[in-house]
C-alpha cells in the first residue's frame, strides 16, 4: 500500500478510536493494566492519559516507519482481543517508587530524535523492522507517555531534607525508565534543580560511567539519608501550626501533614507507633478544645489513634460547617461581603477575584513563569515569606519593610501593570486571626493592641524626650536575640542610664519565652508608673553569632523609640579613622532591646582603646556584642535624636502588700475555686525531665536533677559570695554560742554526705565549668533555740540574677491541703509523722552541684574553702517538686495501701493518717517506715492519740514532746500543730490557731498583716473571720493608703476585734467524724448569703451522728451592687463547690450516698429547679450561673436534694449576721 493510502488509513483508524474512546480505549487500558499486574496509582495516571493515546501511537508509528499491516493489525488485535495474563508474564518489569513500568526488549526513541531512527531504519533496511504489538511495544509506547509527563511534573528541589523524599519520588518514572538515553535523563533531572541543591552537583558531567545515579547519590548523602530525614521531619512537626478552635480547615490540613511526617518517618526506617514522645509532642499541639475532647474519646496513645480521633473531628467540624447559611445558598450576608472586602492596610482596595486558585504565599505567575522567583529583599532564588532575612525581623519591622520594598501585604509579592492579586477576594481577609478585620499575610499580623496596650505605648513615649540639634546619638547595635522558638535579628540600644535590661513584650512571645506578667513599679525621669511586666531569660549574640545569656530580663509592652535611621555605614566611609571598622546601618524605629547596668559586661570596651574623630566627638568601641559608635546628629538625619533613660524598676512595699493579700485570699478559696485540669506544658516536660533523669544509687537514694530553664553560662558569682561570708563572719564572732552552732550545722552535714570540701584543684577545676556559689546565713527556730539551720540563698540576685531565676518550679505533686485535712478526720486513730530533711535525702548529679557552691572558712586570716552541695537544697524553686517526686517513687511498687497513704496523706515531708483500727495503723506504719528506709527516707517524730501505737515506736523516732512524758498511763498527750490547726491528742480535737494574737494595728498594712496570720483552712471560725475582712475593707475605703495611720474610731473596732481572737481561739471541734466508714452516710450542705457576705458549710450525718466538715465564706465586693437573690445564687454555688471538692477528697476513705442542699432562699430554689424557665426570663449572668450549677449537680452519680430551710434554723445565717 502507497504512503497516502496509509496516511488515509491511520486517520481512519485515528477517527475510530476518537469515536470510540470512551470504552474501547479505556476498556484495552484496562485488560493491560490487569494483565501487567500494574498498581492503583499507575492505572488511574493511564486512564487520565487515554485522551492522548492516538496521537501517541500516530507519532510514535511515523518515527519507527511501520508498516500498515503490521500497525493497524497489531493495534486491532491489541484492542480487540482479550488478553491473558500468561502472555505478558515474561514481560520485564521495573520498580518505580509505588508503580512497576514495563521495559521494551529495544528501547524506543522520543520525538526529538525520529530523524537519527528513520537513518538506522535506512540503513538496516526493511527486512530488519520487527512489527508493531501491542502486546510487547504497546508498556514502552505508554512507559513514554508517563515518562514526559513526569519530566513536566518534576517539582523544582532548591534543597532540603523536608522537601527530598517528595522530589526523589518525582524522580522516579524519569530515573528507572531504559527508553531514554541516559543524557536525556540527566539533563531533566539536573534542570529541577537550583539554588543549593545545584550547586552540590555542579561538579558531576556526563563523563561519569552513571551520571544519573552520581547525581541522585549526591544528592541523598546531603539530604536522604534516614536520620537527616527524620530529623526534617521532627523539625517540620515542632513548627507545625496548631489547629484553631472550631476551625476545619486548620484541623484537615493539620491532620494531613502529620500523615505525611509519619508516612516520611516509617519510609526511613522510624517506627513512630514505639516512641510515646511523638504522640505527646502532638498532644502539645492540640488546643484546649480537642485536648478535653481527646482525654475523653481516647482508646489508645498511639499517633494512629490520635490521627483517627482528629479525623472524627474534622468530620464532625465539616458537617457543621456546611450548616451555615452562606455556604448552602452560595450567598454571603451585607456584613460579611463587607468585611471580606475590607481595604488592605496602607495599599487600597482589595482586588478583584482572580481565576488562579493559590495559597498563602505562593508566588506570582510571572514570577513562576521565568522558572524561579526572585526575592526582593536579599535577591535569591525564593519567596519573600521563605526569606530568612524577612522572617527574622518583628512583626513591626516587617511591616516596614514590605512597605520599602513595593510588595503587596497580602501575597508578598511585586505586582506588574494591571496585574492583580493571584489570592482570590474572598481569601483576602487575615488567615491568621477571625477577629483580625485586616488583609495581610499571616507574617504581618500581630495581635491587636488593647486600651491598656495603647496607653503603655504612651507611657513610652513618656520615658523619652526630644533633644535639640545638638543631641548625640545613642549607642546602637544589630543583635541577634534567641529563644526557645527562634532567632530574630534586631537592633539593641545600650543605655547606661537603666539599671535592667528590658525587651519588647511581643517581641519575647515571638521567641517562645514564657511571659508571666505581674505588677512593677518603673521609676524613672518622669516620676514612678505601674506597669504589667515580666521576667524572662534569653541568649544574645552580635552579627558574630557568639552567644551570651541575659537572665533577668524585663519585658515591656510595646517598646518603641521614636527616631529614625542612622546611616553610620554611609557615615564612616567617607572618615579615614573609621573606614575600616564595620559600622552598620541602624534605626530606632528597629530598637526593641534595651541593654542596662545588668549586662555590662557585655557593653563595655573590650579594647585598650577608643577609636575617636579629631574633634573627639564621635567615638566608636568595640564590645562582646559588636562595634558601635555614638555622636552628634549627622547631617543626613531627618529626624530628631530620641534620648531614652528608665532608671530603675521595683515593686514597692504597696505591691507586696497587695500580692500577699492575694496569697492570702488563694489560701482562703481553697475547695471553692475552679482548677485548671491537669498539669501545664511546662510542667509536663519537667516532669518528663524527672522521669527520664532518674537514676537509683547503689544505697536506694534516688538522683534527680535540677529543673534548669536553659544549660547556658551564667554571670559570674563569687564575689558576691565572698561579701556575704565576711558579712556572716562578722555576726559570728560578735556571737560565740551562734558561730559554734553554725560550724557544728557545717561539720555534720559533711559528715552525712550532703555536701563535700573540695580540693584546691578540684576547686580551680569548677572555676571553669559553668557554677555558681551561694551566700549562706542562719536561721534559728522561735521554739528550738539551741539548733541551727544553715540557710543557702538561693534568691540572692547577682547581676539580676539569682539562682531561682535560673530553675523551674516544676510540676505541683502536692497534695491538697485541704484533702488532707478532711481524710485525716475520717479514721478513730490518728498518726502524724515527719519525714527527716526530706530535701537533703535526694542527690543531684555531679554537674548540678556546681551550681550549688559555697564558701566557707572559720578563720578570716585564711582563704575560704570551696564546698558543693550533693544532695538539693532548701530554698531552690524546684526542691519541693523534686522531693515530692522523689516520695511517691519511694512507694512505687510497694503495697496499695502504702502507695494510696504517700499519695493522698502526705503534705510536703508530713504525714497525717487515720484508721480505725489500731493494729492496722501500727501495721502500716511499719511499712511506710521500711518502705521509705529503703529510699534511704526516714519518718520520725511519731505523734499519735493512741497510747497503744506510741509504745511500738522506739523513742528515737517518737515526737520530742512525746519523749518528755514521764509514763504514757498517767501523763496527758500533747498538743501539735497539724497544718495550720492545733490537734489535742489527749481530747482528739482540732482547735484554731492564731501565733499573733491582741496585737495592735496602726497602719492599713500592719492590718492586712494581722488578718493574712489568721489561717483557717477548715472554716472552724468563718464568721469571725469574715467579720475582720469587712473590718479592713470599710478600713481601706476610709484609708487608701498603705502606710497612713488609721483614725481613732477604726483603730478601736479593728482593736475589738483582734481581743477577741482570743477567745475563738477557745472554740474546738472533733477531730474523727464519729461515723462508721463502712456505711454511707449524707452530706447536709448549708448556704447563705447577705448584703456584705456569703458562704456554706457542709455536716457529715449517718444515724443520730452529725459532724461538722469544713465551711467557706467570701466578701461582698462593695464596688459593685449586686442584688441578695443573685448573692444567695452565688452563694449556692460556693456550696456545690465545696460539696464537689469534699466529695472527691474523701471518695476513697467514705461512703458518701447523698446530698442534700439547703438554702433559705425561695428565689433560687426556683431558678434550680426550674432551669428551662430561668434560662429564658433570667439575666444571662444569673442563667449562666445557674446552668453551670445544675451541671455540677447532675453530673454527680450521687442522690442529690434541694431543700427550703427557715433562716432561724440555717447555720449558714452565721455568716451573714
Amino acid at each position: 500500500m502507497e504512503s497516502t493510502d496509509f496516511t488515509v488509513a491511520l486517520q481512519r483508524y485515528c477517527l475510530i478510536l476518537k469515536i470510540q474512546r470512551a470504552e474501547k480505549t479505556a476498556e484495552a487500558l484496562r485488560r493491560w493494566c490487569d494483565d501487567s499486574q500494574l498498581s492503583r496509582e499507575s492505572r488511574i495516571r493511564l486512564e487520565e492519559l487515554s485522551i492522548d493515546l492516538d496521537a501517541a501511537i500516530i507519532t510514535a508509528a511515523e518515527s519507527l516507519n511501520l508498516q500498515e499491516s503490521s500497525f493497524v493489525s497489531g493495534l486491532t488485535k491489541g484492542i480487540k482481543k482479550d488478553m491473558s495474563k500468561d502472555s505478558v508474564q515474561n514481560n520485564n518489569m521495573v520498580s518505580s517508587g509505588k508503580e512497576e513500568l514495563p521495559i521494551c526488549a529495544e528501547p524506543l526513541s522520543t520525538t526529538s530524535n525520529v530523524v537519527l531512527q528513520r537513518e538506522q531504519h535506512e540503513t538496516l533496511g526493511a527486512s530488519t523492522h520487527k512489527p508493531f504489538d501491542l502486546m510487547k511495544d504497546g508498556g514502552d509506547l505508554i512507559s513514554a507517555i508517563l515518562g514526559q509527563k513526569a519530566e513536566d511534573q518534576i517539582p523544582n528541589f532548591r534543597g532540603g531534607a523536608t522537601e527530598y523524599p517528595a522530589w526523589e519520588e518525582a524522580i522516579a518514572p524519569i530515573r528507572y525508565c531504559s527508553f531514554r538515553q541516559p543524557i536525556m535523563k540527566f539533563n531533566a533531572i539536573k534542570k529541577s534543580l537550583s539554588g543549593e541543591a545545584l550547586e552540590i552537583v555542579k561538579w558531576i558531567g556526563l563523563d561519569q560511567p552513571d551520571p544519573v545515579e552520581a547525581l541522585v547519590d549526591a544528592l541523598k548523602k546531603e539530604y536522604g539519608r534516614p536520620e537527616i530525614v527524620i530529623r526534617a521531619q521532627e523539625v517540620r512537626l515542632e513548627k507545625l501550626a496548631s489547629p484553631k478552635e472550631d476551625d476545619y480547615p486548620t484541623l484537615r490540613n493539620f491532620v494531613i501533614a502529620v500523615k505525611s511526617i509519619i508516612a516520611t518517618m516509617k519510609a526511613h526506617g522510624y517506627d513512630v507507633e514505639k516512641n510515646p514522645q511523638f504522640t505527646r509532642q502532638l498532644e502539645r499541639k492540640l488546643n484546649w478544645v480537642l485536648v478535653k475532647r481527646w482525654c475523653q474519646k481516647r482508646n489508645g496513645d498511639t499517633p494512629n489513634h490520635l490521627l483517627d480521633f482528629l479525623e472524627k473531628e474534622a468530620e464532625i467540624l465539616q458537617k457543621a460547617h456546611l450548616l451555615k447559611p452562606d455556604v448552602i445558598t452560595g450567598q454571603r450576608t451585607a456584613q460579611v461581603v463587607k468585611a471580606k472586602e475590607r481595604a488592605l492596610i496602607g495599599v487600597g482596595n482589595v482586588e478583584k477575584r482572580s481565576s488562579v486558585q493559590r495559597p498563602v504565599g505562593a508566588s506570582s505567575a510571572a514570577g513562576s513563569e521565568t522558572g524561579g522567583v526572585k526575592c526582593p529583599k536579599c535577591g535569591k532564588n525564593h519567596m519573600l515569606e521563605k526569606c530568612v532575612k524577612f522572617t527574622s525581623l518583628s512583626v513591626g519591622a516587617r511591616f516596614a519593610e514590605a512597605k520599602r520594598l513595593g510588595v503587596h501585604y497580602r501575597c508578598l509579592t511585586k505586582h506588574k501593570g494591571n496585574e492583580t492579586c493571584p489570592i482570590p477576594a474572598n481569601e483576602q481577609q487575615c488567615p491568621e486571626d477571625r477577629s483580625c478585620r485586616y488583609c495581610h499575610h499571616p507574617l504581618l499580623h500581630h495581635q491587636r493592641r488593647t486600651k491598656e496596650e495603647e496607653s503603655s505605648a504612651s507611657d513610652q513615649m513618656e520615658k523619652s524626650y526630644i533633644c535639640n540639634d545638638s543631641a548625640h546619638h545613642l549607642e546602637l547595635l544589630k543583635v541577634f536575640l534567641r529563644g526557645p522558638r527562634k532567632t530574630i535579628l534586631t537592633t539593641a540600644l545600650i543605655d547606661s542610664g537603666c539599671s535592667r535590661t528590658f525587651v519588647d513584650e511581643d517581641l519575647a512571645k515571638d521567641l517562645g519565652l514564657k511571659v508571666k506578667t505581674a505588677a512593677i513599679i518603673l521609676q524613672g525621669i518622669h516620676g514612678a508608673k505601674n506597669v504589667e511586666a515580666a521576667r524572662v531569660s534569653l541568649d544574645i549574640a552580635g552579627l558574630t553569632r557568639e552567644w551570651y545569656s541575659v537572665s533577668n530580663a524585663t519585658t515591656l509592652k510595646k517598646l518603641r523609640i521614636p527616631g529614625g535611621e542612622v546611616k553610620w555605614a554611609d557615615w564612616a566611609k567617607d572618615q579615614p579613622k573609621f573606614a575600616k571598622l564595620p559600622l552598620e546601618n541602624v534605626s530606632y524605629a528597629d530598637v526593641r532591646i534595651l541593654l542596662g547596668q545588668d549586662v555590662k559586661e557585655l557593653t563595655e570596651n573590650v579594647c585598650t582603646t577608643k577609636v575617636k574623630s579629631d574633634d573627639k566627638k564621635y567615638v566608636a568601641y568595640r564590645c562582646k556584642l559588636s562595634w558601635t559608635i555614638s555622636g552628634p546628629r549627622l547631617p543626613s538625619d531627618k529626624e530628631a535624636v530620641m534620648y531614652c533613660c528608665i532608671i530603675n524598676d521595683e515593686i514597692d512595699h504597696g505591691t507586696a502588700l497587695l500580692q500577699e493579700f492575694r496569697n492570702f485570699n488563694s489560701l482562703e478559696g481553697l475547695g471553692i475555686t475552679d482548677k485548671s485540669i491537669g498539669l501545664s506544658r511546662h510542667e509536663t516536660e519537667d516532669l518528663e525531665h524527672m522521669q527520664n533523669g532518674t537514676v537509683v544509687l547503689s544505697d536506694g537514694r534516688f538522683q534527680i536533677p535540677m529543673l534548669w530553664k536553659w544549660p547556658g553560662g551564667v554571670p559570674p558569682s563569687e564575689e558576691q559570695a565572698k561579701r556575704r561570708l565576711i558579712s556572716l563572719q562578722k555576726k559570728l564572732r560578735l556571737n560565740p554560742r551562734l558561730g559554734e552552732l553554725y560550724e557544728k550545722s557545717i561539720q555534720d552535714d559533711e559528715a552525712k554526705g550532703y555536701i563535700r570540701r573540695l580540693s584546691p584543684i578540684e576547686a580551680a577545676d569548677l572555676r571553669k565549668r559553668r557554677h555558681w556559689f551561694l551566700p549562706h546565713f542562719a536561721v534559728f527556730h522561735p521554739d528550738k533555740a539551741d539548733k541551727c539551720r544553715r540557710v543557702l540563698d538561693a534568691a540572692a540576685r547577682n547581676g539580676g540574677v539569682s539562682l531561682n531565676s535560673l530553675l523551674n518550679t516544676g510540676p505541683n505533686l502536692i497534695t491538697s491541703l485541704l484533702g488532707v485535712l478532711v481524710r485525716f478526720r475520717c479514721g478513730r486513730i490518728a498518726v502524724n509523722a515527719d519525714v527527716k530533711e526530706m530535701f537533703s535525702q535526694v542527690a543531684v548529679p555531679p554537674a548540678d552541684s556546681d551550681m550549688l557552691a559555697f564558701l566557707w572558712t572559720s578563720s578570716v586570716d585564711r582563704e575560704p574553702d570551696v564546698y558543693v552541695n550533693q544532695r538539693h537544697v532548701f530554698g531552690a524553686t524546684c526542691s519541693p517538686a523534686v522531693a515530692n517526686f522523689a516520695l511517691r517513687e519511694a512507694a512505687k511498687g510497694k503495697d496499695a495501701a502504702i502507695a494510696q497513704i504517700v499519695n493522698e496523706a502526705f503534705y510536703m515531708d508530713d504525714l497525717y493518717w487515720s484508721d480505725d483500727n489500731e493494729d492496722v495503723v501500727i501495721q502500716r506504719s511499719q511499712e511506710l517506715k521500711t518502705a521509705f528506709r529503703e529510699a534511704c527516707f526516714e519518718l520520725s517524730k511519731w505523734v499519735s492519740n493512741s497510747r497503744k501505737v506510741i509504745e511500738t515506736w522506739p523513742m528515737e523516732e517518737r515526737a520530742s514532746v512525746v519523749k518528755e512524758l514521764a509514763g504514757m498511763d498517767n501523763s496527758q498527750l500533747p498538743k501539735v500543730k497539724a497544718l495550720g490547726v492545733a490537734w489535742d491528742c489527749e481530747q482528739d480535737s482540732l482547735t484554731f490557731a492564731c501565733r499573733r494574737q491582741g496585737e495592735k494595728a496602726k497602719t492599713l498594712s500592719e492590718v492586712l498583716s494581722i488578718l493574712t496570720s489568721v489561717f483557717d483552712p477548715l472554716g472552724i471560725v468563718g464568721p469571725f473571720v469574715l467579720k475582720g475582712k469587712l473590718i479592713m475593707q470599710a478600713i481601706w475605703q476610709v484609708h487608701p493608703e498603705w502606710k497612713a495611720p488609721l483614725s481613732e474610731e477604726w483603730e478601736a473596732r479593728w482593736q475589738q476585734w483582734a481581743s477577741d481572737v482570743k477567745v475563738v481561739a477557745t472554740v474546738s471541734i472533733p477531730r474523727w467524724y464519729g461515723i462508721d466508714r463502712g456505711k454511707p452516710s449524707t452530706m447536709h450542705v448549708f448556704v447563705d448569703a447577705a448584703t456584705v457576705g456569703y458562704g456554706s458549710v457542709a455536716y457529715l450525718a449517718q444515724g443520730m451522728t452529725t459532724a461538722f466538715v469544713a465551711a467557706k465564706s467570701r466578701v461582698v465586693n462593695p464596688l459593685k451592687t449586686t442584688t441578695v437573690p443573685r448573692l444567695e445564687l452565688q452563694a449556692f454555688i460556693v456550696g456545690v463547690r465545696l460539696a464537689d471538692t469534699l466529695l472527691k477528697e474523701l471518695e476513697n476513705r467514705l461512703v458518701i450516698g447523698r446530698v442534700v442542699f439547703w438554702s433559705d432562699s425561695l428565689v433560687v430554689l426556683y431558678w434550680i429547679t426550674s432551669m428551662k424557665i430561668a434560662f429564658y426570663h433570667l439575666s444571662a449572668t444569673v442563667s449562666k450561673k445557674s446552668t453551670k450549677l445544675c451541671n455540677h449537680v447532675n453530673l454527680s452519680d450521687l442522690h442529690v436534694e434541694v431543700r427550703y430551710v427557715p433562716s432561724d434554723a440555717n447555720p449558714a445565717d452565721l455568716i451573714s449576721t
